[in-house]
């Protein structure tokens, strides 16, 4: 009596374990995240969304990517928004890689020309010729 309800509990867990495990919109096809603009949104934003499943809701905000098991994004979410800029399709932006050059132009808010250093601000003269610098270009 004891071995057959030990074997209908064994069977009742790894039964509990594939519902669990299955938790999440990851094996669902379709593109989800790569229709939304923007794509994808920095930190918690629950305006970005998309429908999936009819009146379900996934996320392409960073916040959604909480672990393996449980996650809200969209199964498109790690291709569109965490993957390198060439695994985009083309005129995708990839997010991560906008905040990287954002930080690196704040860090480096300064312009070195001929070995001076300049600041938004600045003026410059050379020869009969002045420049005004009033803005950085972007970076690469």
């Amino acid at each position: 009596m004891i071995k057959k309800f030990m074997i209908i509990l064994l069977l009742l867990l790894l039964w509990l374990q594939k519902i669990i495990i299955g938790i999440g919109f990851h094996d669902i096809p379709g593109i989800y995240c790569g229709k939304r603009s923007p794509t994808c949104c920095p930190n918690r934003d629950d305006q970005c969304t998309m429908a999936i499943l009819g009146n379900h809701l996934c996320y392409c905000d960073m916040f959604c990517d909480r672990g393996e098991y449980g996650n809200d994004c969209c199964p498109d979410f790690k291709a569109v928004c965490r993957y390198s800029q060439r695994t985009l399709a083309p005129g995708q932006v990839n997010l991560l890689e906008r905040e990287k050059k954002k930080k690196l132009l704040a860090k480096y808010s300064d312009c070195i020309h001929d070995g001076i250093t300049y600041s938004e601000g600045d003026t410059i003269t050379r020869n009969c010729n002045q420049w005004f610098i009033s803005h950085f270009s972007k970076l690469n």
